[in-house]
């Protein structure tokens, strides 16, 4: 059992996702960290569709009167409407003040009464939607309050996941640096019928921070067969 600071490059580059997750887990036990599981947020319940309808005739600009059905509705409206010619507005001079008011005559299209159709719910329902928005409130509360434990804990163990990240960077960074050094070699190699002074000549040339170190060490560590033509020349 190896912590992060005993694994090398290579060791923790070779690691799959569920050896790495272990590798964290073991990490955070060793340092103290909590470990909680990422909490899933819940589904909410969603509120119904208004389930009644009330009609309303308007008066004047502050509401109207409100009727649970449509026929109601209308024989005031007609009753209103029927008396037009009777209907009287008021207004007033700002500077006698809004409480001083006079009679003025009502505008050809002013006042038009119609009924408004509007949908509401009944008084079961609506009571049913606010043990459901309670519900859902409640849940959320829930939710958030393990998210944050989720997170704070998290946020104590990312230098163990940057460390991971650094590590697995500097060896995909040395694989693929081993890979070209090979690949170039091979190829100035062939070009130099074999001989390798001209072979590093050509190298040297063409990458001058390629050293005969770098050559000696890549070709040490390759593998039989090893396959390295995806490398970038």
């Amino acid at each position: 059992m190896l912590r992060l600071n005993e694994l090398t490059d290579a060791d923790i580059f070779e690691m799959g996702d569920e050896e790495l997750a272990i590798l964290v887990r073991r990490e955070k036990a060793f340092e103290g960290i909590s470990i909680i599981p990422e909490p899933e947020e819940p589904e909410y319940a969603e509120v119904p569709e208004p389930d009644a309808i009330y009609y309303e005739v308007g008066v004047g600009y502050s509401g109207g009167i409100k009727f649970a059905n449509a026929e109601s509705a209308q024989r005031v409206v007609d009753a209103i409407n029927a008396e037009r010619e009777h209907q009287v507005d008021t207004d007033y001079n700002q500077r006698i003040g809004y409480e001083n008011k006079y009679i003025s005559p009502l505008g050809a299209d002013e006042h038009t009464i119609a009924t408004k159709v509007h949908h509401c719910y009944s008084r079961g329902l609506y009571h049913e939607i606010e043990l459901t928005l309670a519900e859902n409130e409640r849940k959320k509360a829930e939710y958030e309050k393990l998210k944050k434990e989720y997170d704070e804990a998290e946020s104590a163990a990312s230098w163990i996941n940057e460390k991971i990240t650094e590590a697995r960077e500097r060896e995909s960074e040395k694989r693929e640096h081993k890979a070209r050094v090979i690949f170039l070699w091979d190829e100035y190699l062939k070009l130099a019928d074999n001989n390798t002074e001209v072979a590093m000549r050509f190298l040297n040339k063409a990458d001058p921070e390629i050293t005969k170190d770098d050559v000696d060490s890549a070709l040490a560590g390759k593998k039989d067969g090893e396959v390295v033509l995806e490398a970038k020349a």
